[in-house]
């Protein structure tokens, strides 16, 4: 059950980087359009494009990374906690 929470909180954690790099990507200089770094923008968009539609319009600002990255931790938490509570549990 150990393995099962590490790869949970491993993969929700990797997920969670992966906005952020692709989020600051611009800043860091990493092309999201073309090349490597496209597989930023192939990972993060679904998760980004679905908070996007919930998120009223703010203008210039994209506020979906850091809504997404909220959420991901609280989900990441609360995951975390209910699998280990099962497995002292058992």
């Amino acid at each position: 059950m150990e393995i099962l929470i590490r790869l949970v909180y491993s993969g929700i954690t990797l997920y969670m980087l992966a906005i952020l790099v692709a989020w600051l990507s611009s800043w860091i200089g990493i092309e999201t359009e073309y090349g490597k770094g496209k597989i930023l923008k192939k990972l993060t968009n679904p998760l980004l494009e679905q908070v996007r539609k919930v998120l009223p319009p703010m203008g210039p600002f994209d506020m979906s990374p850091i809504v997404a990255l909220l959420a991901l931790w609280f989900i990441r938490i609360l995951t975390v906690s209910i699998l280990v509570g099962i497995a002292m549990g058992s």
